[in-house]
């Protein structure tokens, strides 16, 4: 009541905010010579945010090389990031916006005051998750690479191979320490959460291309196709609950309520094989037929894979000398 008939108010949402920066800086190259072509670079991303103790890190790398060689044409191109994003406290926004304007986060000698609001203990003093108690932590790492060959055996015949693995894994790491509005100064509301998800795949693909010109009035291409495609997922999730704070989610072993404590592993491999046939005769008449023979592993057994066949005709009208 003295805050009201005094007018003082104090600004919570300016409270738990601040002033950020945000940075990006790259460095690249590239050139060439005699068939060779090549680039790299390398870049730094920070974003040091805005509530809390958010933040953002971002570094990344890549490169590309082509060679030709006679005949013979190869690649690769590769792709690296890695990251950590800190999301701070998942309620530090939406308490400062609750809290009254007209209580104080501070005592009149300077201490903090725990609960701001006496009339609604839910609220624990933001200061303490705006200086870290909640944390959410995420850390990732990708890489994306393609390699591949091709070979252009002639003006007729063109062969093509690429191979591209990828590989991804995530942790994420969460602390709900004791002074925080999740737990509320009471250790048996403290929380860590762990888990890290880890992703490989690869996709490898083949093409041969023909191409026949009979005769100035019949043209006739042909592509075969083939495609495999693989993916492992696993992981795992860990829950504890009473964690002492200076254990953070690093020692989810600490606390001594387990909620939650599994793990997973998935696998999954698809494969296509195609062909199809275009023939063209005097840019007017043009039939085209393709035949696809799919699999994928998630299917039932008896049922993993099936062909699919089709077939079209167009007519290029306005090539007619009567229209």
């Amino acid at each position: 009541m003295d805050n009201i008939e005094n007018g003082n108010y104090f600004d919570w949402v300016d409270f738990i905010t601040k002033t950020a920066v945000q940075t990006s800086h790259t460095v690249s190259m590239s050139g060439g010579n005699n068939g060779l072509v090549y680039s790299s670079s390398i870049g730094y991303l920070s974003d040091e945010g805005v509530v809390g103790t958010e933040a953002y890190e971002r570094y990344t790398a890549s490169a590309s090389l082509s060679k030709k060689l006679n005949k013979f044409t190869i690649g690769l191109k590769a792709y690296l990031s890695y990251s950590e994003r800190e999301s701070g406290s998942r309620e530090l926004f939406r308490s400062a916006y609750r809290l009254p304007v007209t209580v104080d986060p501070y005592e009149d000698n300077g201490d903090l005051i725990l609960y701001p609001d006496e009339e609604d203990t839910r609220f624990i003093n933001p200061y303490y998750e705006v200086n870290g108690s909640w944390k959410v932590n995420q850390r990732i790492l990708n890489v994306i690479s393609n390699f591949y060959v091709q070979y252009e055996a002639n003006d007729w015949l063109k062969l093509k191979s690429t191979f591209s693995p990828n590989l991804a894994t995530t942790r994420n790491g969460e602390h709900r320490g004791l002074l925080t509005k999740a737990a509320r100064n009471d250790p048996s509301r403290t929380r860590a959460y762990y888990g890290v998800d880890w992703k490989n795949s690869y996709t490898w693909d083949n093409t041969a291309d023909f191409n026949f010109d009979i005769s100035n009035d019949h043209q006739l291409n042909a592509t075969l196709i083939s495609s495999v495609y693989y993916q492992q997922l696993e992981g795992n999730n860990i829950e504890t609950r009473n964690v002492p704070d200076f254990s953070g989610f690093y020692n989810t072993g600490a606390g001594t309520d387990i909620r939650e404590y599994s793990s997973y592993y998935i696998k999954e491999t698809t494969a296509s094989f195609a062909a199809r046939l275009n023939y063209n005769f005097k840019q007017k008449y043009l039939l085209t037929f393709t035949g696809r023979y799919d699999g994928a592993s998630k299917l039932a057994t008896g049922n993993k894979w099936d062909f699919f066949p089709s077939a079209a005709f167009a007519w290029r009208a306005s090539e007619e000398p009567f229209l």
